[in-house]
């Protein structure tokens, strides 16, 4: 793999966020073709949103079949875990508002348990100082109706940080080089963000207190091209 990953950014200048980014969005598309019975490319989302970030406010994911077989006789058929994945959202302006809107409005018709932010969650480089006005101020609502905020750092985030020399990478802010303009220290620290224990990769599992639906992994991929 690492050898086709090489071969991809070198002979056709593809490079490693893409690659991920893409194959996201197919894995996404295969799961609402198999297991939802929906069209993904009919499926709404925002201006803001991505559309290899699909599965984000007004589509309320269903994760009852995503197994590809029968799912576990513990799980009932109609059980449901509704979540909200959403990236690029840090501009703290009148379109991410508009998105908080659409995520506000689905939790209320139809309940929400999470919202993932999947980066650049604070534009345009992660200032500390922004956190608040660009993220905060606008999720509070979603937040004050009982609905966790779980975010993965972007490279937007992180944009004025230098990776560590340290081998192997470590899990928590140390990964980057202390620096006075980078912020990833005061990223994890940022309870709102809802990090596990300050780590820039954890899991969430949906729901904490049954039989698991879904799991969800949350990666920091700005340090994957480090040795």
């Amino acid at each position: 793999m690492a050898r086709l990953d090489r071969a991809m950014m070198a002979d056709f200048r593809i490079n490693l966020i893409q690659m991920m980014e893409n194959a996201g969005r197919a894995l996404a598309i295969v799961v609402w073709e198999r297991f939802l019975d929906s069209d993904p490319e009919g499926c709404r989302y925002n201006g803001l949103m991505k559309p290899f970030r699909i599965s984000a406010a007004l589509c309320g994911t269903r994760a009852a079949g995503l197994w590809a077989g029968a799912p576990p006789k513990a799980v009932a058929q109609d059980r449901e875990a509704r979540v909200v994945f959403v990236g690029d959202t840090g501009t703290g302006d009148r379109r991410a508002q508009e998105v908080r809107d659409s995520i506000l409005s689905t939790a209320r018709s139809a309940g929400l348990s999470q919202v993932f932010l999947l980066g650049d969650n604070i534009y345009e480089n992660g200032a500390a100082e922004d956190i608040e006005r660009r993220f905060i101020n606008i999720y509070r609502p979603v937040m004050d109706r009982g609905v966790a905020v779980r975010a993965v750092l972007g490279n937007h985030d992180v944009k004025k940080c230098d990776g560590t020399d340290i081998r192997p990478v470590p899990r928590d802010a140390s990964a980057y080089k202390p620096a006075r303009d980078c912020w990833a220290a005061e990223h994890l620290a940022t309870p709102e963000f809802g990090y596990e224990d300050g780590a820039r990769y954890y899991s969430v599992i949906i729901p904490d207190d049954r039989v698991a639906l879904v799991e969800v992994f949350m990666i920091d991929s700005n340090t994957l091209g480090e040795d």
